[in-house]
């Protein structure tokens, strides 16, 4: 019985170090605090204490530490399912894994997109699969799988349930939406047959645990030490539109703030945000004002949707408020 309520004990702590992965994304979401203060002072703790507990537990409970590891394994390859399912979307012209880079930009605080805010957004994205995966396997042992495609369209829900399911336009975009519950299907699936088979799912990774600790804390050591070496040194507040198309892809401002619309182009073009028309001369610089926090698109009236870029009005959680 020790035995038994320790190795509870160990469960639960190790679900608590992995709550920060997706709930600094919530924090954010309700307006309680930034996301790029909450991944030094909750994210990047618990991801290091979940590495040190799963550590202690290789040995002295080796059933809890096949767990993580297989949770940590079926969430990769879940979230991998996740991303390729919705590949169809993105051909059809949906900006699909938008949000990804746009949490890039709030770890990093960055005054615009950049492929280091992307990257990180990506790394993000990946904890979050890891973590619910293991969030999952600890507790769902031989299980039939269809518990973790429940667990997942659960997960998804939660999302479009909070402000970010309106903000990110789900409820209003039912392609969106489909894409969204089909993607967590495609992660659920993966991760529930891993957890379900546990033994045949240990024989295969055997050879592998090692390794996976150890390539997944050095990659997250890595990731620690860009996050405490970047500043974001420069204030980006310029959307240039060129024959290319726009850049850069996301831009950051404070509510209140005005942005530069810049034009390269040799004739005059309509300028779209989330729907306003605005008209450009050639080589024209105007200052808009957007009034309401919130995500927006722009986009050249002729470009397709995927030719756009977004401009986040912080604080983007007070998008229902009237100015």
């Amino acid at each position: 019985m020790p035995f038994r309520v320790k190795n509870l004990h160990f469960k639960i702590l190790i679900l608590i170090l992995c709550l920060p992965s997706g709930g600094i994304l919530l924090l954010k979401a309700f307006g309680f605090t930034q996301m790029y203060a909450s991944v030094y002072s909750l994210f990047i703790p618990s991801i290091l204490l979940l590495f040190l507990i799963t550590s202690i537990t290789y040995k002295s409970h080796r059933e809890l530490f096949h767990l993580v590891i297989i949770g940590a394994f079926g969430g990769l390859i879940g979230t991998f399912g996740y991303d390729l399912i919705r590949v169809p979307f993105i051909l059809m012209g949906s900006r699909i894994f938008a949000p990804i880079n746009m949490y890039g930009v709030w770890i990093t605080d960055a005054s615009s997109g950049s492929h280091f805010s992307d990257t990180i957004g990506w790394l993000y994205h990946f904890s979050n699969g890891i973590t619910f995966g293991i969030m999952y396997a600890l507790f769902m042992k031989n299980k039939s799988f269809w518990w973790a495609i429940a667990y997942a369209l659960l997960l998804e829900t939660i999302f479009v349930i909070s402000p970010f399911g309106e903000l990110f336009g789900l409820r209003s975009k039912p392609l969106s939406l489909v894409a969204a519950y089909l993607g967590h299907v495609a992660y659920g699936y993966p991760l529930g047959k891993m957890v379900q088979n546990y033994t045949k799912t240990i024989e295969s990774l055997k050879f592998f645990k090692k390794g996976l600790m150890l390539s997944a804390g050095a990659i997250s050591l890595i990731v620690i030490m860009m996050l405490f070496q970047f500043h974001s040194e420069t204030k980006e507040t310029e959307v240039i539109f060129t024959s290319q198309g726009l850049k850069p892809h996301i831009i950051r401002v404070n509510h209140g703030e005005s942005i530069k619309l810049k034009s390269q182009m040799n004739s005059v073009i309509t300028v779209l945000i989330n729907g306003e028309a605005l008209s450009l001369q050639p080589k024209q610089e105007i200052l808009k004002k957007i009034d309401q926090p919130g995500i927006f698109q722009v986009k050249i009236k002729e470009h397709q949707a995927i030719n756009s870029i977004f401009i986040l009005n912080e604080p983007v959680e007070n998008f229902n408020q009237t100015p």
